[in-house]
């Protein structure tokens, strides 16, 4: 059925949900490009994982997978399938928020813009980041006005609006938490390393 699927859509996302588990059948599915092959007993979470992943990649209309490499001698344990699966989602989050970190964007602007739901979008990002969302931002953008810092001719103020504070006191605020000086503080003490050399 899934050969059939593909000679009239080449970017469907397929899904396998069987009680077969020997390899020959697993290595059909990536021949056919399967997004994701579940065995019977599955886990409900890796099913509306999955789901959700075969309904953003038709909606999003995502260019197709490149060619899978050949088959490895034994089937992929679940873990590494989860890591591979979380290293991409990490990915396209990561993506989102370099794209945008110097707007006004929160966690349900990405939510929405990956499209999933606010609830799980904020599992996942926990999941891959260990973090909440805006801890992670605002280590993110810190980290950005650390480097924009070092050029002496912008002013910190549109450094902090740069990154995503229109507020300066609040990104003073940030930077001071995050870094233990102010961002001034930074800037001289960055200046008097690079004249001691």
């Amino acid at each position: 059925v899934a050969r059939k699927i593909r000679e009239t859509d080449k970017n469907g996302a397929i899904l396998f949900l069987t009680g077969f588990d020997k390899f020959d059948y697993a290595r059909q599915a990536i021949s056919v490009r399967a997004l994701d092959y579940l065995r019977k007993p599955y886990n409900e979470q890796e099913l509306v994982f999955a789901v959700e992943d075969a309904i953003r990649q038709v909606s999003v209309q995502l260019p197709a997978r490149p060619a899978q490499p050949p088959a490895p001698a034994e089937p992929l344990r679940r873990e590494e399938d989860e890591d591979m699966r979380t290293a991409i989602i990490r990915a396209e989050i990561s993506r989102f928020i370099d794209a945008h970190y110097g707007e006004d964007i929160s966690m349900q602007d990405a939510a929405a813009a990956l499209r999933y739901s606010d609830a799980y979008f904020c599992k996942l990002f926990k999941q891959c980041f260990k973090v909440n969302f805006s801890a992670y931002l605002n280590e993110y953008r810190v980290n950005k006005a650390r480097q924009l810092i070092l050029d002496p001719r912008l002013s910190l103020k549109d450094i902090g609006a740069a990154v995503g504070y229109s507020d300066a006191n609040y990104f003073t605020r940030v930077f001071k938490r995050l870094t233990g000086q102010t961002p001034s503080e930074y800037r001289m003490a960055a200046a008097e390393k690079a004249v001691q050399g």
